[in-house]
């Protein structure tokens, strides 16, 4: 009986690595929009490509920015596929893995251009929290992957 436990809780763990490693095997739509690849388990409800427009542009003026940078964004269907997906970064609007790079943000209202899935309740500019993220996996890339996930947030966010 323990082994079937100890298998189950392993087969389990392997099946969660390979979604965190690999989501793209859950969120089957895929928009690609200039540097950014959006990802999700439903076809999207309005137009992104203004929005996309808008976070290259803030993203471009980054110094580690190069015109062949592509960003990987997963938009969760809601705030369980959000925690399933990003399990350490439940207060915010969007979370980069230290790993692969890819961005999982919290679901978009693309009419206003807003998110408002995260618990801190404020909405905030869709392209603003997409550049922020992109802007994290800029730096992450630069960076050996030790380094980065010891870096202070302070220091990231500066």
């Amino acid at each position: 009986m323990k082994k079937l436990i100890f298998f189950t809780l392993l087969l389990a763990g392997c099946v969660y690595a390979l979604l965190q490693w690999q989501p793209g095997i859950y969120f089957g739509e895929k928009s690609v929009f200039d540097n950014f690849t959006l990802h999700t388990s439903e076809p999207l409800q309005g137009d992104p490509a203004k929005t996309m427009a808008i976070a290259k542009n803030k993203i471009a003026a980054s110094e580690f920015f190069t015109p062949e940078a592509a960003f990987d964004v997963y938009v969760a269907a809601g705030p369980g596929d959000y925690a399933f997906f990003t399990p350490f970064c439940k207060d915010h609007y969007a979370c980069v893995n230290p790993f692969n790079g890819h961005i999982v943000i919290v679901p978009p209202d693309l009419a206003k251009n807003q998110v408002t899935g995260a618990p801190e309740g404020e909405a905030r500019d869709f392209s603003a929290v997409l550049a922020g993220a992109a802007a994290r996996d800029l730096v992450r890339r630069s960076m050996r992957p030790l380094a980065y996930l010891v870096l202070s947030d302070w220091l990231l966010r500066g």
